[in-house]
């Protein structure tokens, strides 16, 4: 985030806002909201949607209906499996949720905690995605336009109001704040 002019706050005080706006990024991913404007988005693929629900535990079929004749089912469908033990490539991670009610991008929440300041740059600080793959979850996630880099509309008015109050405790004064995001 940066301005056409200083505004005169220190590199600690830039710092407090990298980590406001990360906080409400994050937030907004707890909550569904994407950085887009979009929110309450579904999961498509109803596989992983069964698995995230059961916590990447192992599923098993279930008997709903016996075939009197054979003896065999006409139906069955997967639910969460009572071994505890999780699916491959799962192993040792925590799962931070299992909400399937809409998309959270928060899984293990390996991404949202990777989410941070990056380092101070003139008048503004330089925010982004730390871990190794975020880039590739990130790029996967934007084509079903599951944006979390950048920040809203209504986050970008946020930080303006938090970037003011920051001036206005320390000069007494208000400005206009021009904020350009970059991640």
């Amino acid at each position: 985030m940066t301005d056409e002019f200083n505004i005169g706050l220190t590199d600690a005080e830039w710092r407090k806002v990298g980590a406001y706006a990360n906080s409400l990024i994050q937030n907004d991913m707890t909550a569904g909201k994407f950085q887009n404007g979009k929110s309450n988005l579904q999961y498509i693929n109803q596989q992983y949607k069964k698995y995230k629900a059961a916590g990447f535990k192992h599923l098993k079929y279930k008997q709903s209906i016996a075939n009197p004749e054979t003896g065999g089912l006409i139906k069955s469908k997967k639910v969460a499996g009572k071994r505890k033990q999780k699916l491959f490539g799962m192993h040792g991670k925590a799962i931070e949720s299992t909400n399937t009610a809409f998309v959270d991008m928060t899984l293990t929440g390996k991404l949202k905690k990777s989410l941070e300041i990056i380092r101070n740059i003139p008048n503004g600080i330089e925010c982004g995605f730390t871990r190794e793959n975020a880039v590739k979850i990130i790029q996967g996630n934007n084509r079903y336009s599951r944006q979390v880099v950048g920040l809203s509309e209504e986050n970008v008015e946020k930080v303006k109001v938090f970037i003011d109050n920051l001036v206005f405790e320390k000069l007494n004064i208000h400005r206009e704040i021009n904020i350009e995001v970059k991640f």
